[in-house]
Order: C-alpha cells, then structure tokens, then sequence
C-alpha cells in the first residue's frame, strides 16, 4: 500500500506585535484547507502562535526561531503550506520558511494567504525558501502541488488559486481542535467560519481586492446550517464568529438562512459582518430575539469621506439610511456595532468633525442598541490605496510613513497606522480626534440599554464593569 503524502499547514506567528491584542485560538484559514486536504493526505496543523508565543524583541524573536527549529526538527512533512494570512505574518512567515529548510531540506515549501496575493514579489528574493507562492484562494492550488502537477524550479514559482465552488467543499473536519474544549466540554473561544467568499463591493481601503475575485459566492443555507449544527454537536461554542467579508450579499439567501438559524434557538452568541445597505426591516424582524451582535462596516458619519473611501455612490443616502436601520434594530433589541476609521487617506479636520457630529446624533435617544468600534486607518498591501499611492499623495498630500513596514523591526500594529491622511494635518495634531472619543465614550454609556451596556462591558470595555 502507498504510504500518503505527508503534509503540514502552518501558522508561523506574528512578530512585533502587541501581546494584549486577541489572538485567535484557531486559524480558521489553516482549518479549511485541512478539511479539503484531509481526504487525499496524511496532514497535519500547527499554529507557532499557540505552540511558542508571539515574540516582540530581537531577544524574544531569536528564542523563539531557537524553540522553532526544535520543534518543527522533529516533525515528519514532505510538503508544508505557511499561512502568511497578513503582512502581520511576513517576518514570522520568511523565518520560519528558513527553518523549515535548513532542517527538512527536502521539503516542499508553499506560501499563501492576502499578503502574498498582494505582493508575491516579496517571496521570491536570492535564495527564498518558497519553492511556490499561491495567490488568492489556495485549496486547488495548493492541492495540485502536493499531488506533484506543478514542478518546482530553481526560482519560487507563482501559482494563481482557482475559486472553488463552495457547495462541493467539505464540510470542516474539527478532530485536531476537539482537544481545546474546556473542562465543561465546551469550546471557550470565538470560532469563526465562513458562509461565504468575496465582496461585490471596492472599498478602496480593504485588502479583500488582492484576492482578485469580485462578486459573491455562498454555500446553501441548508449546507451552512448543517456546518454550524456539527460544530455544534461537536464543540459546543460560546460563541460563533461568521467572519464573511460581507455577509449575506443576496437577500434570499440572507432571509432564508436567518429564518432557519433562528428556528434553531441555539444558546450562543453570533456575529455578523456586512454592509449597512444590505439589511432591512425584514432582516431586523429576524435577528430580533437572537443572541446576535451585527457589525456594520460603517466606517464615517462624513459623506466626503465616504466618497474617497467609495463606501458607497450616495453618502447622504446611505447615511440616513443607516440612522433608520439603527433605530428600528434598536426598537428589537438588536445589538449592533457601527465601525469608524478616522485618520483615513483625505481625512481633514472638518472630515472628523463631521463624523464625530453624525456620531453624536445617533446617541441623542436612550435604550440604545448601537456601539461604535473606532480605530485609524492602517495600510496594508493590495488595497487600492496602496496601488494608487500616487494619486493620495498628489490629491490629498497623504503620506505613508513607512510604505513597506512589515519588513521594519518594530511594533507593527503601531507602524501601519503612522499615516499623515492629508496637507490639513501635521504629524502632531493628525491624531486631534482621539480626546473627543473620550466625549463620545460618555455619551455610549449613557445612551446604552442595560443589556446592550452589559454586552459591551463584558465583551469590550472591560473598563466599564
């Protein structure tokens, strides 16, 4: 008999990161690709985050490649796939492909996930470790590297993912994730899935354009419903995370699978990400009485903004919009988030003031269902920002401090968000909006429900309690 091919999906870790900031349990992107390959290969998942940390110092980075290489030493694998899931990954991602090599030199090496989708080139210097770099979705691509379709060349080569049709995918395979259920046998953190892949829309500050898939493809909502009802049966979640980059796109679809999800009943939180078009006043009917939090990818109360942006063609619509949405899901009782990005290339000072007004009116009633996640914009690779650098710095005067930061040695998450968005600002007063979100905090709290305040006190502002 054939011994299987012996595969390894990796999650290198992430570097020069702040270690307070989440960490997800499970990297759902690795567990799909398990499940695909699972029925061909004798493969295995690891996650170097969970295994030996998140190293943020050059001492820490160099203990952690020592325990690295210990560990992946005594490893079998003939072909390993690197989740470099973000340019958060890159680092973690080239070190451990070195590794990799050093000690399993015969070792197939592939690399795949948005930030080589967006920038292969950066896989592909003297002497990379990367024997291929896959761009956007990896199953089929990576699939045919291990049953030797494709040949390996003296230099890395470039593969382009084929989409896959999510109706003939199987269904997630969660025999090496049953173990971190906790002693009540239940699975203590978010678990995320995904019902769906792509999104219509082209938000120019989104990196979901290096995939280059536009459109939207979905499972059934019977086959999506009978994949939350194994994990279910198997994990017993406290709470499920359906991290869609856009969540129900067609309202049948949308409509057809909140009515069975809620005919369910089930006893555990959910969240959903979508566009605050999508929804109506059917879809809030539904979601009334589930323990479900919608996330709004809202992102400003400044209809200039939301131009630049290309949010949406009618700002002041979609603005108006969003205040009716709000307060008929708050008549339900349906907790929902709006997320703001301030510092966003051709934000001005009146930009900010007019988001910080529009947020201001949201809260004037009480018995509120809606909080805000706000943050400033971060740049990455393979947005449309990042490919028409030119036009922002001609149009706006926006500068990107350090255009390629992930390959600095330094705080990361820090590094991405050093953005001067336009000539308005300077360094020093470009951050001026964050002392009204102090303001803005008061008046939350205040126009908060109980149960909404208690929701966000537990899950988010841990200052409240």
């Amino acid at each position: 008999m054939t011994q299987k091919q012996k595969i390894l999906l990796l999650f290198p870790s992430i570097f020069y990161f702040p270690q307070e900031l989440e960490r997800l349990e499970v990297k759902s992107q690795l567990l799909y690709l398990y499940s695909y390959l699972k029925p061909h290969f004798d493969v295995k998942m690891v996650d170097l985050e969970t295994e030996i940390g998140r190293p943020n110092s050059r001492v820490t980075i160099r203990r952690f490649k020592e325990k690295a290489k210990s560990f992946l030493s005594q490893l079998d694998f003939d072909v390993v796939g690197i989740s470099c899931w973000t340019s958060l990954s890159y680092q973690a991602c080239v070190s451990v492909a070195s590794i990799i090599k050093e000690v399993k030199p015969q070792a197939i090496v592939v690399v795949g996930g948005y930030h080589p989708s967006a920038v292969p080139e950066d896989f592909t210097y003297p002497e990379s470790p990367f024997d291929f770099i896959v761009i956007g979705e990896g199953e089929r691509a990576f699939l045919k590297v291990c049953q030797g379709e494709v040949e390996k060349e003296e230099k890395p080569v470039i593969l382009s993912g084929e989409t896959a049709n999510l109706k003939d995918l199987p269904f997630l395979d969660l025999s090496q994730i049953t173990n971190k259920k906790n002693e009540k046998g239940r699975y203590p953190y978010p678990f995320y899935i995904y019902l769906s892949r792509d999104c219509p829309f082209s938000c120019n500050f989104c990196m979901e354009a290096a995939k280059r898939n536009r459109g939207w493809r979905e499972m059934s909502p019977d086959k999506a419903l009978a994949q939350i009802q194994r994990i279910v049966d198997e994990l017993k979640p406290y709470s499920l995370a359906l991290a869609d980059a856009c969540f129900g796109i067609n309202p049948k679809w949308r409509k057809e699978f909140l009515g069975k999800f809620k005919e369910k009943n089930y006893d555990f939180w959910v969240s959903i990400e979508t566009h605050p078009n999508l929804l109506d006043y059917e879809d809030a009917d539904l979601l009334s009485g589930l323990k479900v939090e919608v996330q709004f990818g809202l992102e400003s109360g400044s209809p200039k903004m939301l131009e630049i942006m290309h949010k949406v063609n009618n700002p002041l619509k979609y603005l108006e919009y969003f205040k009716e949405l709000s307060l008929n899901l708050s008549q339900k009782k349906v907790l929902h988030r709006a997320n703001i990005i301030f510092n966003h290339p051709g934000e001005t000072h009146q930009t900010v003031m007019e988001t910080i007004d529009f947020m201001k009116k949201m809260m004037e009633t009480d018995n509120s269902y809606l909080f805000w996640a706000i943050g400033d914009y971060s740049h990455f690779p393979g947005s449309q920002i990042d490919s028409n650098l030119d036009y922002y710095e001609k149009t706006y005067g926006t500068q990107i401090a350090h255009p390629q930061w992930w390959k600095l040695e330094e705080d990361q998450w820090e590094t991405c968000r050093k953005v001067l968005p336009s000539r308005d600002f300077t360094w020093e007063d470009k951050d001026f909006w964050q002392p009204m979100v102090q303001e803005i905090d008061e008046l939350l709290k205040n126009s908060l429900s109980k149960e909404a305040f208690d929701h966000v006190a537990q899950r988010y502002r841990f200052d409240w309690r």
